[in-house]
Order: C-alpha cells, then structure tokens, then sequence
C-alpha cells in the first residue's frame, strides 16, 4: 500500500482484544468525592442554627430633640431661650417644660376656684349681694385677663417672676372673703375699704409682674419700648382709679365703690382701645 494511503487508512480492528476490566465500587466512590461540590464546614453537635434577623443599631435620640410637626413653624426669634439653653440655667424654664405647665395650671385652678367660691358670697337674693358678685367677678376676670396675656407672651419662667405670680395667686384667692363682706352691707366702710384695696393691690401686682418680664426680656417676641410704655400707662390707669375709688371710700364707701364702677367702664371703653396699632398682635 501506498505510503500516503496507509496514513489514512482506518485502523484495523485487532484480531485479538484484551479485554478490560470494568471499575470497581470504590473508584467510583472516590471519583463522586472528587468532583462533588463543596459544602459548608458542618457544625458542631448540639449547635442550632440561628434565624433571628441580625439587629439594625437605631442611634439613640439627642436630648432635647422633638420630631417637627407638620405645617408648625417656630415663631421664636434667634435669640429666644432653647431647651438646649435652658439645660445650662436650671432656674429658668421654657414653655415646653412640666415646671411652666405647672405653674400655669396652678394659675388656672386658683382663679377658677376663686371665681366659683363667689357665689357662696350670695346668702341671699338681694340687690346688694346681687352686685357685689357681678362687681368682683369683673374684677378678678379683668385680673386673670392682664395674667393671661402675661403668660401667653412669656417664652421663659424664673424664679422672680414664679414668686410675683404666687402672690397675684394669694390675692385671687382672698377675693370671696371681701366679697362677702361687700355683699352684706355695701355701705359700710368696713366692707367697702378691703374690697377695693385688694383689687389695688390685684392691679399693682400685676404692673410688676409684666415690667419684670420686661426688664428680664423674658418674651417669646421682643416688646418694643414704644409699646411697653403704653401698656403701663393703660394698666396704670386702672390702677389710679382703684386708688381714688380707695381713698373717697374712707368718707363715703358708697360714692368710692360707685366711681370704681364708672371709673372701670371708662377706662375698658376709652383707654382701654386706644394705642398703637401693634398693641392688638401683643395685648
């Protein structure tokens, strides 16, 4: 055969085959190791596994932080008194604290009280007694007014002006006793002259309560002086009527209670609604 043929020839079966020897058990056991796929280390005896989900570390809160609310904006100027600066003056208390709440609801309590014990002054169904509840209850809600607007202004409480409300409190609180008094005989100086002084005494403190927080600039806003000294002058003014109608009580109690009346309708009608125009955003 041709040399070039022979190379492509087919090879030729063998008359004699050796015959093989098919594989045993245990090489076919160590080919499955071999290419079987990796698996995790197992664990030890008794271990079990664990499929609670890992805890994702929150930071904790800073102190004195509030969540914002929706559609709130803050109306306090840059300077105001913050929670963070409060944490640097223990004795002073911002409006977000239990200690202003306290002092506010104990305000709140002692005026509502004072103004339900003034129909135990009524023993009887009479033109005087009738009055002289219609009168002091002007008065002290007149008082609670001026207390209200005070308060509602403040962005701060310290213990000054703590001290000026408690005795604004205390005189509240005496307001039945007079009253009863007053009722039972309106003509008497006895009755007329404690009557008046405590509501005197009422309006004086209440002066003090605000030039205080003036003069600590204790406001959520700041009071211009402009209108600083018109509230005085307002306030003063009622004042001076108590002390006129205080003073004719001594000779004549009836014509003392009867200019404190009219005196105190003239100043809410006239003096009362007059001023600056920024007077109505602050008082």
């Amino acid at each position: 055969m041709h040399p070039v043929a022979a190379r492509h020839a087919p090879p030729r079966a063998d008359p004699h085959p050796v015959p093989r020897a098919a594989p045993d058990r245990v090489q076919i056991n160590r080919l499955m190791v071999a290419h079987a796929p990796s698996r995790p280390p197992a664990r030890p005896p008794g271990a079990h596994h664990d499929h609670r989900v890992q805890a994702t570390t929150i930071p904790a809160p800073q102190v004195g932080y509030r969540e914002p609310i929706m559609g709130a904006t803050d109306e306090r100027p840059r300077d105001a008194y913050t929670t963070a600066q409060a944490a640097t003056s223990p004795h002073r208390y911002t409006r977000d604290t239990l200690e202003f709440g306290r002092v506010v609801n104990l305000a709140d309590a002692v005026f509502a009280i004072a103004l339900t014990l003034l129909v135990l002054s009524i023993e009887r169904v009479e033109a005087g007694a009738l009055v002289a509840f219609a009168l002091a209850f002007l008065l002290v809600a007149n008082v609670w007014w001026q207390h209200h607007r005070i308060v509602a202004r403040l962005a701060w409480l310290e213990p000054g002006l703590i001290a000026i409300n408690l005795v604004l409190l205390a005189g509240v609180a005496l307001v039945p006793f007079p009253t009863s008094l007053l009722s039972n005989d309106p003509t008497a100086s006895d009755a007329v002259l404690p009557f008046v002084a405590l509501f005197a005494a009422l309006s004086a403190v209440s002066i003090a309560f605000l030039a205080r927080g003036q003069r600590l600039q204790a406001w959520q806003h700041p009071l211009p002086a402009r209108l600083f000294r018109w509230v005085m002058v307002d306030w003063g003014t009622n004042l001076a009527v108590l002390l006129v109608s205080l003073v004719t009580a001594v000779w004549a109690p009836l014509v003392g209670l009867g200019l404190l009346v009219v005196g105190s309708a003239v100043h809410a009608l006239v003096v009362g609604r007059i001023g600056p125009d920024e007077r109505r955003a602050w008082f």
